[in-house]
């Protein structure tokens, strides 16, 4: 599943993550789902992206920052968003993206 944006989301989808969030404020434990998470923060955010990281953390996830991006001018070769973010997707369960320009549509499989 692609989420781009709240909206993806629908109501009924809201809703579970609202349900959810209040289950976990009283103290519910997180569902344990291994794997890796990549932190792709093309914006910088501190607080934003330690956040995700500790998320990532108590769910048993790892969490890999990406760095030493290769997007634009002055590059050896330029890479694309939408190209990093396919062959980031067979590697990594989840990605939580910053970025000034996301895609409207993501590639297939990403």
């Amino acid at each position: 599943m692609n989420l781009l944006r709240v909206g993806d989301l629908g109501e009924v989808g809201v809703r579970r993550v609202l349900d959810r969030a209040a289950e976990l404020a009283v103290g519910a434990p997180p569902v344990r789902c291994g794997g890796a998470v990549l932190l792709a923060f093309f914006e910088p955010s501190t607080r934003t992206r330690l956040g995700f990281a500790r998320a990532a953390i108590d769910v048993g996830a790892v969490p890999v920052d990406l760095h030493g991006t290769r997007f634009g001018a002055g590059t050896s070769a330029p890479e694309s968003l939408a190209d990093t973010l396919a062959v980031a997707s067979a590697y990594f369960e989840v990605i939580v993206l910053r970025h000034g320009e996301v895609p409207g549509r993501l590639p297939d499989g990403a």
